[in-house]
């Protein structure tokens, strides 16, 4: 929730050009990027029941993230250079952010994946 408030907050002063709110935009974005990678890690390790389940999923989950985060870097500066400022990005985030959010909220609710 304090990354899509700092995504929020800095696409709001991305479009104003209202630079006053920026330095609390990036910090927000920062708090909320930094407490992901660990929930998302733990994540992992709360929803498989077997050490072999953690391992597939772990090499799932960061093969899969860390690959839309390369490709997702391309992705933004396109956008950018295409529309010719940051806001369609930050808009690209914003809704990234919420979808993160909503599989977050599925992910962590209670039960464990049955082993196969």
């Amino acid at each position: 929730m304090v990354t899509l408030s700092g995504n929020l907050l800095m696409t709001l002063v991305l479009v104003s050009q209202d630079t006053s709110w920026l330095i609390l935009a990036c910090v927000l974005i920062g708090l909320g990027m930094s407490a992901t990678f660990p929930i998302s890690l733990s994540l992992i390790s709360t929803r498989a029941s077997t050490s072999a389940q953690t391992t597939q999923l772990s090499a799932m989950a960061q093969g899969w993230g860390y690959l839309v985060a390369a490709a997702g870097t391309f992705v933004v500066g396109y956008i950018a250079n295409l529309v010719g400022n940051w806001g369609a990005s930050f808009v690209l985030l914003c809704s990234l952010t919420m979808v993160q959010i909503a599989i977050g909220f599925y992910a962590g609710r209670p039960g464990l994946i049955p082993a196969k």
